[in-house]
């Protein structure tokens, strides 16, 4: 993602050939499409605002300041959309054989509950897109237009239908465009939404450090979003399209079985463990069963977690017992955690020679690694568990829900739980013993925390708030990514494949179905540059 940081609010950009056009104040910046760099600084129509950016015939680029229309767009030199403060859209008859003091109105759409906004219509689907201060985006369908020119419309035979009245904006939407059939609308909450042309919500991300966003406009050859906010910044997004989603059904093997939890492996496969005790792995491209496993000590109670390179297994009984199988076989090592009323390990991390515990009851144990218990449980006896005792007990951390999961980010250590917190510790060393010290704390726009994700210069944090996954970038520090999935209370796992595809796997129904869902970041991650 590139920003370009100005002044004051940006009201309107516009991209034309290999320029972008972009309005501040009374003032028009003009910048290259490729290097971003700044080209000429033209002052015009001063003292009013800027509101709009028109490409006119004969190259001619005209720039307008609104009092009642706030978007002002002409489409092929035959009819001009209007948006008024009174709820209406009007389509205007113009003439340019003919230079009349009045045009007649054609068309008047009705239907929103607020002022109009912004007016397009997009010739390559015959649809007109409305957005407005009832927080509504409407798309309406022409149809019937007939003219001698294939690229023309004949303005005055067409009809005019409703087609789509889309919720997904939580304050005023300001303008909307469409591209590649998709449809992208900003508004004052600072959400660039995208949706399909069937109304459905794709995906919306918080972007502009929480500003409105008042302009947006897409590169001639559709690889680049522009967006203007209150912040003064404009902002090039990466612009991909590519949303797929898919629900296959699981395999008869497992008709008769409740699956508890799912995950993939760093193979690309995934593991399905079952409340009886078994524990499957299934080829993802074919959906073919490839291995079974049946552990008996996990059949009555079980936590799973993967590893974050995802070639590890770890498995927690109720009874304290830790298991860890790296390709489904293997033993490593067995430790227990200290005798509490609800002893269920909920969360656990490597950190500088330590093991870091979280239970259910929301307290963290610090263990020294090199002191583990060999793997062969037999050799565990009452004196060696006495030796295992933690080095550190941080009591209540995140409430009586416990801990979610931690996080190791720049040589700190953080913990995450169900109560919106993130909490940091740094390691310090005295007289040879490693302890963990409290650092400070940073409330999260999710209610449940749930998992993390490494990138090459990143760190996602993922969770749930209400039905949507939402992914967090802690080098952004925004919401990247939203996904309606239904809620946390489903075993889920999302991996992502050179930082660009986005896999997720969650959830089972009442019919025994495994819904995975896959699809690319509509926008790229990738640091920002002022």
């Amino acid at each position: 993602m590139f920003s370009k940081l100005l002044c004051t609010d940006v009201l309107a950009v516009r991209c034309i050939d290999n320029l972008i056009f972009i309005a501040m104040g009374c003032t028009l910046y003009i910048f290259n499409v490729d290097t971003y760099k700044f080209e000429r600084k033209i002052n015009c129509l001063y003292p009013y605002n800027i509101h709009g950016i028109i490409e006119g015939p004969d190259n001619k680029l005209t720039v307008f300041g609104a009092h009642f229309f706030c978007t002002y767009n002409i489409y092929h030199k035959q009819g001009t959309l209007i948006g008024t403060v009174y709820q209406e859209i009007l389509i205007w008859e113009v003439n340019y054989m003919y230079h009349a003091e009045t045009a007649s109105v054609l068309h008047r759409l009705q239907g929103h509950n607020g002022v109009i906004f912004s007016v397009i219509y997009d010739p390559a689907t015959q649809l007109i897109c409305s957005t407005s201060d009832d927080r509504t985006v409407r798309l309406w369908k022409v149809s019937n237009g007939k003219n001698n020119d294939g690229n023309l419309i004949n303005w005055k035979e067409v009809n005019i239908k409703l087609m789509r009245t889309m919720f997904g904006h939580t304050a005023r939407v300001w303008k909307s465009i469409i591209r590649n059939k998709v449809l992208i609308t900003i508004g004052e909450d600072s959400l660039i939404c995208n949706w399909s042309l069937d109304g459905k919500l794709l995906k919306k991300v918080c972007a502009h450090h929480g500003a409105a966003i008042w302009s947006i406009d897409i590169s001639d050859d559709n690889k680049s979003i522009f967006t203007g906010g209150a912040d003064g910044a404009v902002h090039a997004w990466p612009f991909v399209n590519n949303y797929i989603q898919e629900t296959v059904v699981m395999p008869k093997i497992c008709a008769y079985a409740s699956p508890k939890y799912v995950s993939y492996l760093s193979s690309g496969n995934y593991i399905i463990f079952n409340e009886d005790g078994t524990l499957l792995m299934f080829d993802r491209c074919h959906n073919n069963q490839q291995e079974t496993l049946y552990l008996q000590k996990y059949s009555t109670y079980c936590v799973m977690e993967v590893s974050l390179c995802h070639s590890y297994i770890c498995f927690a009984s109720r009874d304290g017992y830790i298991t860890i199988y790296k390709g489904s076989i293997i033993l490593q090592s067995v430790c227990i955690l200290p005798y509490s009323r609800e002893r269920w390990l909920t969360a656990a991390v490597l950190y500088e020679g330590l093991l870091v515990c979280g239970d259910r009851a929301g307290n963290m144990y610090v263990f020294e690694y090199e002191k583990f218990i060999p793997c062969n449980e037999k050799s565990v006896s009452g004196m060696d568990l006495m030796k295992q005792k933690p080095i550190q007990t941080f009591v209540k951390v995140h409430g009586k829900i416990g801990i979610q999961n931690f996080i190791i980010l720049n040589s700190k250590l953080i913990s995450a739980g169900r109560d919106r917190m993130l909490k940091f510790y740094e390691l310090s060393k005295h007289e040879n013993t490693k302890l963990l010290n409290t650092l400070h704390q940073q409330k999260m726009p999710m209610d449940w925390i749930s998992g993390h994700l490494k990138l090459s210069e990143d760190i996602l944090v993922l969770g749930f708030k209400e039905v949507e996954f939402t992914i967090y970038s802690m080098f952004h520090h925004r919401i990247l990514m939203r996904v309606p999935c239904g809620g946390g209370h489903r075993s889920w796992d999302y991996i992502s494949c050179h930082d660009i595809t986005s896999h997720m796997l969650y959830g089972f129904d009442r019919h025994r179905k495994k819904q995975w869902q896959k699809c690319n970041s509509f926008y790229n991650i990738q640091p920002e540059t002022r």
